[in-house]
C-alpha cells in the first residue's frame, strides 16, 4: 500500500503445510491372572484440526477391531482366555492418512485347577473305597490329561480321566500315625501348563 492505494498480490509464495501422524500412548504394561480382564485406558495427541478412526489388536489370534474414541481418548478391555503374554497394538489413523501406533504387553498368568472330590469320610480296613474325582475348576482354557491319586498310605495311581476310582486300605492308620488318624488323599492335576500338586484334598479315616 502507498499512496497510489493497495497493490495486491505484489509478492506470493507457496507454502506446503504437512501433516502431523497421532502420537498414540496405550499405556503401561499390564500383568493378570488368567481368566481376567486387561483394562486400561489411553490417549494420543495430534495438533491438527482432524478427525481420527483407530483399532485395536490384543495379540491373541482374536483379531483387528475397531476401537471408540472420546475424544482423544480410549478405553482398553479384553478378557484373555488362557496364559501367556500377548502383544496389544493400537492404531490411531487421521482424515490424512497420518498413522500412529503403540503397544503394550499384557502378561497372562496361569491360575492353577482345582477339583472337586467326593467320597465316604470313613472306610473298614481291607474294604474298598472309592472316591469320586469331580468337577474341575479352572478359569484358563487348558485340558487336564492326568488325575494323580496320592491315596495317603504311600501309594498313587495315575488316571487319563475323572470319576469313581476306588482304592483298598489295608490298615487302620497311616504308618507314622495311630489308630484313628486321618488319611488324607491328595489329587494332582496334569495339564498343557504341567503338574498342579494338591488341587484337591480330602481327608478319610479307616
Amino acid at each position: 500500500k502507498d499512496e497510489d492505494g493497495t497493490h495486491a498480490a505484489a509478492g506470493t509464495k507457496a507454502i506446503t503445510v504437512v501433516n502431523v501422524v497421532p502420537v498414540v500412548s496405550a499405556g503401561a504394561d499390564a500383568t493378570i491372572a488368567e481368566g481376567g480382564t486387561f483394562s486400561q485406558s489411553g490417549s494420543f495427541t495430534d495438533p491438527g484440526t482432524d478427525t481420527w478412526t483407530a483399532t485395536v489388536n490384543y495379540g491373541d489370534g482374536s483379531g483387528t477391531q475397531a476401537l471408540t474414541l472420546t475424544g482423544k481418548t480410549f478405553a482398553l478391555s479384553h478378557a484373555y482366555a488362557d496364559n501367556g503374554t500377548y502383544t496389544v497394538t493400537v492404531t490411531v489413523t487421521d482424515d490424512d492418512t497420518g498413522v500412529g501406533s503403540d503397544t503394550v504387553t499384557v502378561t497372562v498368568n496361569n491360575v492353577p485347577p482345582t477339583i472337586a472330590l467326593a467320597g465316604d469320610a470313613t472306610v473298614n480296613e481291607g474294604a474298598t473305597y472309592t472316591l469320586t474325582l469331580g468337577t474341575i475348576t479352572d478359569p484358563g482354557t487348558d485340558t487336564v490329561t492326568e488325575w494323580i491319586v496320592h491315596w495317603g498310605d504311600g501309594s498313587s495311581d495315575t488316571y487319563p480321566t475323572g470319576g469313581a476310582k476306588t482304592h483298598v486300605y489295608a490298615d487302620d492308620h497311616p504308618a507314622t500315625g495311630t489308630p484313628s488318624d486321618p488319611f488324607t488323599i491328595t489329587v494332582d492335576l496334569k495339564d498343557e501348563d504341567g503338574t498342579h500338586a494338591a488341587a484337591g484334598t480330602k481327608a478319610i479315616t479307616v
